[in-house]
């Protein structure tokens, strides 16, 4: 079931949607259509490099809510911190 959905690219309607299945909640990447639905991005897991028969949704599983709630605040405590710091263009760091 999804809790709420969080746009983040105005243009394209593109974001993250909060989900919750049993119990465990997770961010999902989806964006919102021209019905204006939510919809998730699916993807093909890998397992020994070789893509699945299955494709399940775009996500990242981040607990039950008091996990969640930690894994959140760790992000956001290492954000607020500057321990992420803007280096640029991520292409300037490639050595070729």
């Amino acid at each position: 079931m999804i809790i709420d959905f969080v746009v983040t690219d105005e243009e394209s309607q593109r974001g993250i949607a909060i989900e919750e299945y049993g119990g465990k909640l997770s961010l999902t990447k989806g964006y919102i259509g021209r019905d204006g639905e939510n919809h998730f991005e699916w993807c093909y897991p890998q397992r020994n490099r070789a893509p699945q028969e299955k494709a399940i949704p775009w996500k990242i599983q981040l607990g039950d809510k008091q996990e969640a709630i930690e894994v959140l605040n760790r992000i956001l405590s290492i954000l607020l911190d500057g321990k992420v710091q803007d280096k640029g263009d991520i292409t300037d760091n490639i050595p070729f």
